[in-house]
């Protein structure tokens, strides 16, 4: 059984709504009954105050409450943002025949406004949702396990958003603190250039494996930049030129709505995952 002691008296004093270590030990019962005695990785560093001055064992209680909904809505958001990505992509590109693919703008959201691994818990749950789609299609999952290479480009991604986060946010924090036009400019600079790289990662990841998928000769279905690469290699492009190039006109236009509206959806996700902390 664990239980939690204070390392001072009955209450601790919060300074700036956190708590922080080693003001909240966990003690395990059964072994120790001694705080101090307590392994450092049973130490509970920072806990956040909500709108309290004091924090008592029943706050404890109600704080972790609070980080155990906030992290299963977090779970829920993953397997949301990993079928709203292929419900937009289907709608878009499979039905609407637009130039775009938008598969990966709420996997940018998520990463946004949760980090590292709730993005890649989300690209990695793409391929699931990807073969429900192709079932809604009619297509054969053995014609279509090639497409699953492709979340590579999708990890890719989220590293390099997540590598962007320190720069991203103290500007996003000023803009959630006070929105406005001004708040918003001081953000565009730094979301273009994240959306001009991010063209150029997913072009080049993208186009290596479909250069290795062309020189295997799988049979793979036909996506606007087919028609692009097939002019360069008319040209003499050599086949992996052709392959990164032909991608870059359609991601510079996708990679923007992913990056612009990936950070859009973010601020709506955090205000969810807040007002669960709220509610508890």
């Amino acid at each position: 059984m664990w239980v939690f002691r204070l390392s001072h008296d009955s209450e601790i004093s919060a300074t700036d709504g956190y708590v922080s270590f080693p003001s909240v030990i966990a003690v395990n019962s059964m072994n120790s009954t001694n705080a101090a005695e307590a392994p450092a990785s049973h130490i509970l560093p920072f806990f956040p105050i909500y709108g309290h001055n004091k924090l008592s064992m029943s706050d404890i209680q109600s704080v972790e409450n609070k980080r155990q909904a906030a992290f299963w809505k977090v779970a829920g958001l993953c397997l949301v943002s990993a079928f709203l990505n292929s419900a937009v992509s289907y709608v878009i590109n499979d039905v609407g025949k637009a130039l775009l693919f938008l598969d990966t703008l709420f996997t940018a959201a998520m990463c946004f406004a949760f980090g590292l691994v709730p993005g890649l818990v989300t690209a990695l749950l793409l391929p699931v949702f990807s073969v429900f789609k192709y079932m809604l299609m009619g297509l054969e999952l053995a014609n279509t396990w090639w497409t699953f290479l492709f979340v590579i480009c999708v990890i890719l991604e989220v590293l390099l958003i997540f590598s962007f986060m320190g720069k991203i946010k103290p500007l996003d924090d000023a803009f959630r603190k006070k929105p406005s036009f001004d708040t918003f400019i001081g953000l565009v600079p730094i979301l273009l250039v994240l959306a001009v790289l991010d063209c150029m990662v997913v072009s080049m990841s993208g186009g290596i494996i479909d250069f290795f998928l062309t020189k295997f000769t799988v049979p793979k279905a036909s996506y606007p930049e087919e028609s692009i690469k097939l002019g360069l290699l008319r040209s003499n492009v050599p086949l992996m030129a052709s392959a990164v190039l032909s991608r870059i006109p359609v991601n510079m236009i996708d990679r923007f709505f992913v990056v612009f509206g990936g950070w859009g959806v973010s601020i709506l996700y955090r205000k969810v995952v807040k007002q669960v902390k709220s509610e508890e």
